[in-house]
């Protein structure tokens, strides 16, 4: 697989890579050893990292215009894995023509993920310089390229070390394709106006300065990852394996219910649930055709806990049960609008969504709480 990279603009060193002024390092050849021992230590799984690393706006531009051989092969070798993860052999991409910033990606999750000493906070305040200044990934080629960073980084969000999510939130929040793989870490940023409105009282903290200025521009991007045929098959392999949590649930949803109603997305949306039908629903012994979803008995199990609790108890039992509910949310808004299960289905056709049980679910998870919902924030620590 080749890898072509766009020409840097002349004026002046790469805006994608602009920093400002510092004591910086001028060493090219010290930069490129970091970065290349950084890349394969993440393909080995173990991310190596030693001194906050800051090169120079001359040495960055120099490595934008004109990346080493080195460097640009081991990131192959990086992009080549995840390429032969989403489809059957990464020689079939033939050609991808990647944006330069990616070695300024690779810098900020390198620096990231470094242990912080007292005299790093002009460089972490420069790393996040750099990361704001950095291009969103809008096309599937720059998404590939990000994500095969990022993906090895993206655990490390986890609230213990503030510089490292400082860093990491914005940087992940440039790739769709690491934030829609990791939506049981991760809600979407650019869908909080939806989220606000489908979960009232959940509010999805902001990513300072982020590039996507509407719902609509990120979905675009999500869509054309979600259109691609093998990237589409990878992403529903994902999230089929994702925990049946409330904030997986509720993320996931979120995002499934974004992609309806952005439109064009029919197929891409029938195929996941059909894959959820085929290897997740619960096919009792006795009889078979009364198959069922754990995710909905969480739901029912929860609201019948909350008639017979506490009322600020009953209020975050029914918060879970939204959670999780809003994963089958979109399916049912499918179903609502089309008037029924299309007949070309071959799994969703059979499944009872007519049922009291369903239709009894949709009613108590849109009844009024026994509290007013803006009582409660939807924290990412529900189980």
């Amino acid at each position: 697989m080749a890898i072509v990279f766009r020409k840097v603009s002349s004026s002046g060193s790469d805006p994608a890579l602009a920093v400002p002024t510092r004591e910086p390092c001028d060493d090219r050849r010290a930069c490129e050893r970091v970065l290349l021992d950084f890349l394969w230590s993440l393909r080995m799984g173990e991310a190596e990292t030693g001194a906050i690393l800051w090169p120079s706006s001359a040495v960055l531009a120099s490595l934008a215009a004109a990346p080493p051989a080195s460097l640009i092969d081991v990131f192959g070798l990086c992009l080549d894995d995840l390429l032969g993860e989403i489809g059957p052999n990464g020689g079939d991409w033939r050609r991808l023509t990647l944006t330069s910033a990616v070695f300024g990606m690779a810098l900020a999750a390198y620096n990231a993920l470094c242990d912080r000493s007292p005299e790093d906070d002009i460089a972490i305040s420069d790393t996040l310089t750099l990361v704001y200044s950095l291009p969103p990934a809008m096309s599937v080629a720059d998404a590939l390229g990000y994500h095969a960073v990022l993906r090895h980084v993206v655990n490390r969000i986890d609230g213990a070390a503030p510089h490292r999510d400082a860093i990491l939130r914005p940087l992940v929040d440039l790739c769709p394709l690491t934030t829609i793989l990791a939506l049981d870490r991760i809600a979407p940023a650019p869908l909080a106006g939806l989220a606000a409105e489908l979960l009232p009282g959940w509010t999805i903290e902001p990513v300072a300065r982020s590039p996507w200025t509407s719902a609509d521009i990120w979905l675009d991007a999500v869509g054309a990852l979600a259109d691609a045929p093998f990237i589409g098959r990878c992403v529903r392999r994902c999230w089929l394996a994702l925990p049946r949590s409330a904030v997986a649930c509720r993320n996931l949803g979120l995002v499934l219910e974004a992609l309806r109603q952005h439109g064009r997305h029919r197929e891409f949306l029938y195929a996941f649930y059909e894959a959820y039908e085929y290897f997740h629903a619960i096919r009792p012994a006795s009889d078979p055709s009364r198959r069922h979803w754990a995710v909905l008995d969480d739901v029912a199990r929860l609201l019948a806990a909350a008639d017979t609790s506490a009322p600020h108890r009953a209020l975050r039992l029914q918060q879970r049960a939204r959670s999780r509910f809003l994963f089958f949310h979109p399916l049912l808004q499918l179903i609502i609008s089309e008037r029924g299960i299309p007949s070309t289905l071959n799994h969703l056709r059979d499944l009872p969504i007519a049922a009291a049980h369903y239709i009894d679910l949709t009613a108590a998870t849109s009844r009024p709480a026994r509290m007013d919902m803006s009582d409660i924030e939807f924290g990412e620590d529900a189980p």
